[in-house]
């Protein structure tokens, strides 16, 4: 049965205090410590971990890339950050580490390239897959010292997939509809686990209906295809396309997920996904895999009828998750 997705299924939880403390004394403190019964008015920042904002659930991220950004509050001056285990109740436990950071840190944070994986690696604090963790950010104003705080839940994950090193390898064989260039861009670079760094991605051939598909043209779309020797149990599929401020448009637009077992058509999930959906989940997302109870399956197609204005498409990186 054809079920369809709400894009941006995935949402993320947020708490928001104002301190109005003396920053000065807090240095190398937990942000827990931080006095927020004086609490004051303060001008709302925004800030995101790999470009969610939208409240709600967890966020899911895959287990090697958590980023967290400042998208925009230009004017303040002091930054600060903690990590600590949680459940999923947002209940926390364990040690939390904690720092303001330094011109160097504000620089990448500003170019929505703060690393929180590198920030808990400084303190010896080792970020597992599969595990909760609370992360707080806090600024400070230059006016008058005003405390903004935004705390997220995160979710590391790890794919259930081996790290593909071919077409064919590791019991999986991966094929798509054609390739811009088998050589340097084959479909299995989507699920190498690198993540599209260097030049690991697939890149479809042209395709002319990627620009104005319509139905008209049935079987005029691109796809990438996994087929598993053994079955596997999952829940999501993670898809990052490629996008960049120079590269925007070959994110894909209309979408289809079919998933098969032993070679019998299981189901498939329609998925809608412009270009202001992929400016909000620019580090991917994940979307669930609609069947039954088991989630077990051998072979997933992703079917990509339209992209955002290219006659190519990019996708980076697919994995699956439990």
């Amino acid at each position: 049965m054809l079920k369809r997705l709400l894009y941006g299924f995935i949402s993320i939880s947020i708490l928001s205090l104002f301190f109005g403390c003396d920053n000065t004394n807090l240095v190398g403190a937990e942000l827990s410590e931080m006095d927020s019964s004086r609490a004051r008015g303060a001008t709302i920042y925004e800030h995101t971990i790999n470009g969610y904002t939208e409240e709600g659930k967890a966020i899911y991220i895959p287990h090697d890339a958590p980023i967290m950004q400042k998208a925009r509050s230009s004017d303040n001056n002091h930054y600060f950050v903690s990590v600590i285990k949680s459940d999923k109740n947002w209940k926390s436990y364990g040690k939390e580490i904690s720092e303001w950071l330094g011109s160097s840190d504000i620089t990448r944070l500003k170019a929505g390239k703060y690393s929180v994986r590198t920030f808990c690696a400084k303190h010896n604090f080792t970020l597992a897959a599969n595990t909760y963790y609370r992360v707080k950010f806090a600024t400070s104003t230059n006016e008058d010292g005003t405390w903004k705080e935004n705390t997220r839940l995160i979710y590391l994950s790890k794919s259930l997939l081996p790290a593909a090193t071919s077409n064919t390898s590791k019991g999986m064989t991966i094929t798509a509809s054609s390739t811009f260039d088998s050589s340097t861009y084959s479909a299995w670079k989507a699920f190498d686990g690198n993540g599209g760094n260097g030049w690991s991605r697939w890149i479809s051939g042209y395709n002319q209906y990627l620009l104005d598909w319509d139905w008209s043209h049935p079987l005029e779309y691109e796809w990438i295809n996994i087929k598993l020797n053994n079955p596997v149990e999952a829940k999501y599929i993670y898809i990052l396309p490629e996008f960049s401020e120079n590269i925007q448009d070959r994110m894909p637009k209309l979408s289809e997920i079919e998933v098969k077992l032993n070679g019998e058509y299981i189901a498939s999930s329609d998925i809608g996904t412009d270009k202001k959906f992929w400016e909000q989940h620019r580090y991917g997302a994940y979307f669930p895999l609609l069947f039954g109870d088991t989630h077990i399956f051998d072979e997933v197609r992703y079917k990509i009828r339209s992209s955002n204005g290219s006659n190519v498409v990019s996708i980076r990186s697919i994995k699956f998750m439990k």
